[in-house]
Parts: C-alpha cells; sequence; structure tokens
C-alpha cells in the first residue's frame, strides 16, 4: 500500500516538504537528509490488523518555523489509487 501525507500550514494552505534550516541542522544528517515527517514503527513493512492500517508519525519542525503566521501544520493522508485516509 502506498501512503502519501501532505503536510500544510493551517493558515496559509501552504505545503510543506522538508524541515526548516534550524530543525534540519539540530536533528543532523544520522540516516539520510532529515524529513519533515518522522513515522515510527517497529518495522519499515506496515501490515493490517482487523483491515486497518495504524500509522504513527509527528513532525520534526514547527510549522512556525517555515511561516510566523502558521501556527499549526493540517494534513492529508491519501492511500493508493487516491482513496482519502481517515486522519
Amino acid at each position: 500500500m502506498l501512503l502519501v501525507i501532505t503536510a500544510r500550514g493551517a493558515t496559509t494552505q501552504q505545503e510543506y516538504r522538508c524541515a526548516c534550516e534550524k530543525c534540519e541542522a539540530r536533528m543532523g544528517n544520522k540516516i539520510g537528509p532529515p524529513s519533515l515527517i518522522d513515522f515510527h514503527s517497529t518495522s519499515n513493512i506496515l501490515t493490517t490488523k482487523h483491515g486497518v492500517i495504524q500509522v504513527h508519525f509527528t513532525f520534526s519542525c514547527y510549522s512556525r518555523h517555515h511561516r510566523k503566521e502558521d501556527e499549526q501544520f493540517v494534513y492529508v493522508a491519501v492511500g493508493e489509487n487516491g482513496v482519502l485516509i481517515t486522519c
């Protein structure tokens, strides 16, 4: 299953694809370039339980680091074939 998460500023609706320079420097380059979205899982293979896939993620940068008027991120998760995922 393909999962795409798009993060936008709640006020400006500006799409953000990466962490800001400040957070990028803070996180370092441990396994590759830092990502705006940090997924947490015991495995990189997602499995279903009772027909549901659970994904836990955090934003590795604050929205206001990009634009001061964006106090929050909003996100949309889209799965295979453009199916909207409940967030």
